[in-house]
This record gives C-alpha cells, structure tokens and sequence, in this order.
C-alpha cells in the first residue's frame, strides 16, 4: 500500500529524512519495498501484513505506528461539523439490515445543495500521488478518506434512491446489477447488495451500482459508512471477479467503530469541496457491538520468551503507546485491553511480541545456542543412508511427497476408502485420506516428470498408514516404512514387441539383485510365478502389477518385498502411457537381513572359461527353479551363473520358452582345460534331460 510522507507529517511530527522513516519502518515494523519522490513529497510503498490492515491501511493508523516507534505525539484530525438542526437526517433517509451477519454496522448521513465538480487541485494530485484517479469532488472525498482513516466508504444520489430508503440483504435469485464501470452482474442469494425500494444499487464492500450513481445533476447525497462481514465480501468479490480497495480492506475485518470517524470525517470534507447543507444526527444501524477483553501479561513469562529483561516501566509505557488499556494488578503482571481496531492483539504472546518489536531487536544480544554432541546413527538411520547412497549411485533419483491421496486415486488402485485413515478436516479432497503404502501416490510423480523426461528413476523412503478394525468394531492405525523405486520406460506401451519388453523386466530386476547384494543378502531369490496379493497385506502393490509380469522378493520363506510391471489399467487412470516397473520394500524386513559383514576376495589370478547354456523349458518353469539346478550340478569349479536372455517366438513350441545362462568356470589354483568345464556340462545337461528340458 502507498502512504504519503508529507501527509504522515501532518499527524505526527517527524524529523527523520524519508529515507530514515523507511529504514525505522522495515525494522521496527512493515517492510517499506520502495520510496519513490513525486514532487515535492516521497511515497513509500509498504509491505503491510494482513493482521495490520484493519488498523494501518490508513494514514492516521500508520501515523499512529510511527508516533509509538518515535516516542512522538499522534494528532488526529477532530472533525468540525455544520449542521442544519432544524431537518434530520432521520427525516429523509432510513436503514434496514436484514443480514445482521454480513452487515455489523451501516451508518448513513444525508448533505443536500451540493455542487458536483472536479476536486480542489491540491485533492487530486494527492490522490494521484498514492495512484487514485480522480472523478469529482464527492468520489474523490470518499477515496480520500477511506486513504486516511482505512475505512472504504461510498456516496448515493438521495434522488435516485426509490422510498428514500436502504436496505441491506442478499440478493435475490437471478437477480442483476450494473455496475458504476457499466459490467452487468448476475447475482446470487450468497451476495450482500445495497437496495434501495425497488433494486441492487450496490454490491456490499465491493462496487457501487450504477442505479443511484452521483452524477452532475446531484444536489442531494446519502453518504455510506458501513462494515461488512470479510468472508461474505472474498467470496462475492472472487466469484463476480472484481477485486477493489474496499474489497481489500473489508476482506480482512477491518472493525466497525472505524466506520463513525471515518463519517464525520467524510461529511467535514465534502461540505468543504462541494458545499451544501449536512442534516442533523445520522442513522447508525449498529445490531451488535463488540467488547474488549482483557489480557493477563506476565513480564516474567515475557522475558524468558524474549531472551532479556525488559524493565516493567518499559512494558507499560510501550503498552499505552499502542492504544491498550493496562492496569497492574500485581508486581510484574498487567491487565492489558487492546483497541477494538487491533485485531491482531489477542493473546498475552500477541503483547509480548509488540513490547519487544517497539522495544527494539537490536537490544536482544546474538547469542550461539548451546551445542550438544548429536547421538550415534541408529541402525534404521545407518541402513537407510546405505541404501540412498548406493541407489543414487545406480542413478535413481530420491523424492520426497505428501502422504495423502484423494477417493478417486483410491479407486483406481482397486481399494476402499473405509480401509484408509481419513483425514479430518483436509486442506482439499486431494488430501482427504492417507496412504496405504507409499507407492499410491508415486504415479503423480511420474505423470508430472513425463511433461519434461523421457525416462525417470526414482525412490523413496516413506510411512504407509495400514487401518484396521480390531474386534470391537473401533479403527486401529499401524505405520510401516516403505522403500518404494520405480524406473519408467523411455517407450510407450504397446511400443515394441513381448521378448523386448520383458528385457526392460529383467533390467530392473537385475538392479534390485544389486542393490540386495551389496546390503550382504546374498540368499534372496525371486517367486516370479504364482505371486498373489491377497497373502500379503504390506504388499498389496502385487493386485496392481502385471499377473504374468511380477514376483514376490523372498529372503528364505519370508517375502521382503515385492516388484514387477504396473499394469496398463492402472497407469490410465493417470494418463500414463509408458511402461512402469516398480518395487516395495518394507524397511524394517530389509534391515532385518542386511549385514555390515562383507566377504573379501583376492583377485583372481588364473583366467575363467565362459559357457553360454540355452535351456527350452515349460513357461510355469521359474528362471530361479533353472538357475538353481545349474549351480547345483556345476560343481565347485562353478564361479558364477547369470540370466542372459528368455525369448519366445518363432521355432519356439507353443507353451515353451528359451532360457539362457552364462556360466562362469574358474579354479583358484591353477589354469583350467576345457575338457574340464565339459565334464562339468555333462553333469548339467544331464540334470537338464532328466527334467525334460532341451538345450537349445
């Protein structure tokens, strides 16, 4: 907001250059973004914050804030009014508030034999100063004012009000409005409207109408000083579109006793630049008032919440300079009432930072807090670095995301809502109900990253919040850490053909056979085949992945974890097209199996002989089940076994598939013939017959 310098000065004595006044200001109290000097005066552009603008989006109320930083006199203007004491107001003018709500306060005046004319030229350049385009007279004293005291205000022609009465109330259904910029409004019954007998001449706090519009032709006004309900006004403002100051400044609850100052302060003004008569009285429609309260402020609390001792004869000063009302009513504690218009002081801490804000910061000493030694790295903490760093290392890519969900995400993944922990009072229905298992919320993060990647690695630590239902019929909630990675293909689905799909398969499964390895789980396995969701509570990703593209994690005969290929269906609901792999882990399974003991090899010093072993088997035949027969009938020359290539196609029998393996042949001791690795073979493909598989 713009406040003027040379008008500042006029109700607060100041010494300080402008410069020095926006440097106090940032300091002690809003941030001052830029000065600017137009003519002879400097306009600073502040920085207000929202609980401030009910008592210093005017003049007098950041005059006032500068009189308290300066320990200077605050003179407010004290309006001198002529009134006619033989016609009232009364006479000539009623108010109804029928939304007591909406409306908390609605003054009304009436000044007759005005002139309308362009405003005293001193008027307009300070309007045009702080950015307000000048109209006339009577617009140009409502702006005025409302930049001065805070409180928006508005004019009507008495001529054109039919019964000479107003009326505040929702709006009709269907009913329309024009406003003062000609926009034609539709109306709804949540709308707060000015009436008159007959029609909308107003849209509450935010516009006037163009029905009772003062033109050239006015000689009788109804000026306006009320105050409407913020929330009632944000909406009607936002759902027409029109945002103004008055908007603004009733939008955050600006307080109804501003509106009587802010009235004689109006009709002094525009007796002055457009004459006339002002009735005697005013019609105040005020339904219910407010009363302060009390605030109890303990110094000794106040001080262990600043750091240092303010002495108590500076919080009662600094107290009564806001505008608050204190009394002692014990060594060190003050009964404080703050001014109805300070709606941001309402509990003892709201005091507290005001007394040391005036007091000074500069006065709190820079003080290091004390250092304590950081504990030792848990065993969940040491494991979890472990396995970011060596992920990271394979190039996948940690996220971070909140743990909520909406229905319709749910229900695309199969479940029901009354499985999952509801939040009680959501910031929006996308955050309603809380995961089940992290990787449901992992398909927004990768619908967003396909706008800018091709293909995407990425992982996660984080809580799945499991909602059970114990016998008696009450909700039970259970945490358990996840690690969920999922890598997506560069290709979309249906892109190529099965044999080079299932190669994107065995890549992501060959990254997870490393990453267990090097957390020393050596004696993992896959259970590729018959895999089913409904066994594994943690795990119900299994329902979601492919049936013919997905295995359970073992270690021995507990399951670990879970991976595979998403299925199509699913993906569609988030408008994926490209193939999705991904794997779960629960935490504490895998820090249960992993080990800090490493084996150590020397390097080998003798060469190692390679076979290449293509095996034609059934399709139920595991690639674990065809892996383990190798290893176990290779002998101890028998290095390494690694899964090659599965091909299915031409000259390939219906309901077979060709495995192949490398198989890595190596004595320790010396160099090894063929021959030797082919006795081995014999063994291996002797195992192989009796199991009724070919090699191919």
């Amino acid at each position: 907001m713009k406040f003027s310098y040379s008008w500042l000065k006029e109700f607060v004595p100041v010494k300080k250059s402008a410069a020095e006044l926006a440097e106090l200001l940032t300091m002690r109290s809003f941030e001052v973004e830029r000065v600017e000097k137009i003519g002879n005066d400097h306009i600073f552009d502040i920085a207000l914050p929202p609980n401030r603008i009910p008592d210093a989006s005017g003049h007098l109320g950041m005059a006032r804030e500068i009189a308290v930083l300066l320990r200077a006199s605050f003179k407010a203007p004290q309006p001198k009014l002529k009134e006619n004491k033989k016609k009232s107001t009364k006479s000539v003018l009623a108010v109804e508030i029928k939304d007591k709500n909406a409306c908390r306060r609605y003054i009304g005046r009436v000044i007759e034999g005005v002139s309308i004319k362009d405003s005293p030229k001193h008027l307009q350049e300070r309007l045009l100063s702080l950015g307000q385009r000048p109209i006339n007279n009577v617009v140009d004293a409502t702006n005025l004012v409302m930049l001065e005291t805070g409180q928006p205000l508005h004019v009507f022609d008495l001529d054109k009000l039919q019964g000479g009465k107003i009326v505040v109330r929702a709006a009709a259904k269907s009913e329309t409005m024009t406003t003062l910029d000609d926009q034609k409004i539709s109306l709804t019954p949540d709308d707060l409207v000015i009436a008159d007998g007959k029609e909308a001449i107003a849209l509450a706090g935010v516009k006037g109408g163009k029905a009772a519009e003062v033109d050239l032709a006015t000689t009788r006004l109804a000026l306006e000083a009320a105050n409407f309900n913020g929330i009632s006004v944000r909406k009607t403002s936002k759902r027409v579109g029109i945002r103004t100051d008055a908007s603004h400044r009733f939008e955050h609850d600006i307080h109804p006793d501003l509106a009587e100052d802010a009235m004689n302060r109006l009709a002094e003004l525009l007796q002055d630049v457009a004459g006339g008569e002002l009735l005697s009285g005013a019609v105040d429609a005020y339904p219910k008032r407010e009363r302060a309260s009390g605030i109890l402020v303990d110094t000794e609390y106040a001080n262990s919440l600043i750091g240092i001792t303010v002495p108590p004869k500076e919080y009662e000063r600094i107290i009564t300079s806001i505008g608050c009302a204190c009394v002692t009513k014990k060594k060190g504690v003050f009964l404080v009432t703050p001014p109805l218009i300070r709606r941001d002081l309402s509990i003892a801490e709201d005091i507290i930072e005001e007394v040391i804000r005036v007091y000074g910061y500069e006065h709190v000493p820079e003080i290091l807090p004390p250092f304590r030694a950081p504990a030792g790295k848990t065993d969940a903490i040491r494991w979890r670095e472990f396995f970011r760093s060596s992920l990271i290392a394979s190039g996948f890519s940690e996220v971070y995301r909140y743990a909520f969900l909406p229905a319709r995400d749910i229900e695309a993944l199969g479940g029901n809502v009354n499985d999952y922990a509801m939040v009680e009072n959501p910031l929006s229905p996308d955050f309603q109900y809380m995961v089940r298992e992290p990787y449901e919320n992992f398909f927004a993060v990768i619908r967003n990253n396909l706008r800018t990647q091709k293909t995407i690695d990425i992982f996660s630590f984080d809580r799945g919040f499991a909602r059970n239902v114990k016998s008696g019929g009450e909700a039970a909630f259970h945490e358990h850490e996840y690690l969920t990675i999922a890598s997506v293909s560069g290709q979309q689905i249906n892109a190529r053909s099965d044999n080079e799909h299932r190669e994107e398969l065995y890549a992501m499964k060959g990254a997870l056979h490393g990453l267990l390895e090097s957390a020393g789980i050596d004696d993992h396995w896959f259970d590729g085949e018959f895999a089913q969701a409904v066994s594994y509570p943690h795990f119900r990703l299994l329902k979601n992945l492919h049936p013919y593209r997905r295995a359970e994690i073992k270690v021995g005969d507990d399951t670990v974890g879970v991976f595979g290929e998403v299925h199509p269906s699913v993906l569609a609901h988030w408008k994926i097209d490209r193939r999705v792999f991904m794997a779960e882990f629960l935490f504490s399974d895998l820090r249960k199996h992993a080990t800090e003991e490493l084996e150590f090899r020397a390097i080998p010093q003798f060469p190692a002989i390679e076979r290449d072993l293509s095996l034609l088997v059934p399709l139920e035949t595991r690639i674990e089940e065809a892996q383990g027969m190798i290893e176990n009938e290779g002998g101890v020359m028998l290095e390494d076994v690694d899964f090659m290539d599965e091909y299915m196609g031409e000259k390939i029998p219906e309901g077979m598939r060709s495995l192949t393996f490398r198989l890595v042949f190596r004595d320790t001791a010396r160099t090894l013939q063929d021959k030797e690795v082919d006795e081995h073979m014999k063994k291996v493909l002797a195992a192989a017959g009796e199991k009724g598989w070919e090699v191919r």
